[in-house]
């Protein structure tokens, strides 16, 4: 068997062994679709944020808190679980 051949054969080798592990990964994600999930701790959180600028020398400041709470798993979306 010629160099080449060897090479040629390695990278074979390689890139079949590199999709068989992409293709193993995303059978096990689709498997954990299927898997019920625990809520999280923390389910609700309060963010306060500051925002100040100025338009044409008068200065502005809005103080406000987004309050997020969690919803569930949203299944929706290609294999992903983004919380709600």
């Amino acid at each position: 068997m010629t160099k080449t051949k060897k090479i040629i054969i390695g990278l074979l080798i390689a890139v079949v062994s590199v999709l068989a592990v992409f293709k193993v990964l995303s059978v096990l994600e689709l498997f954990s679709l299927f898997v019920e999930q625990k809520p999280p701790q923390i389910t609700e959180g309060e963010f306060p944020f500051v925002v100040e600028y100025e338009i044409a020398g008068e200065r502005y400041i809005i103080e406000d808190t987004v309050v997020c709470s969690f919803d569930g798993y949203d299944h929706s979306a290609w294999f992903a679980k983004p919380r709600t």
